[in-house]
């Protein structure tokens, strides 16, 4: 169970940087606010957080089960 719980946690890390770096690329414009302001909002975080996570792209693409990029 513990090594289940691990991997899940190591999981949710990438895809956590992933929509936050997705987010970071956004104009102001299509979100409304600023990214960091967005995140905080959506994530019911303090508004230090999301300056603290990266905004460097992925080392590689991801494949979603349908194929797409």
């Amino acid at each position: 169970m513990a090594a289940r719980c691990e991997k899940v946690s190591r999981r949710n890390t990438v895809i956590r940087h992933d929509v936050s770096q997705e987010l970071h690329q956004r104009e102001v414009g299509e979100t409304g606010w600023a990214s960091d302001r967005v995140l905080a909002y959506w994530l019911r975080i303090t508004p230090p957080e999301p300056r603290r996570r990266p905004r460097h792209r992925p080392l590689v693409d991801r494949t979603a089960l349908t194929g797409e990029v």
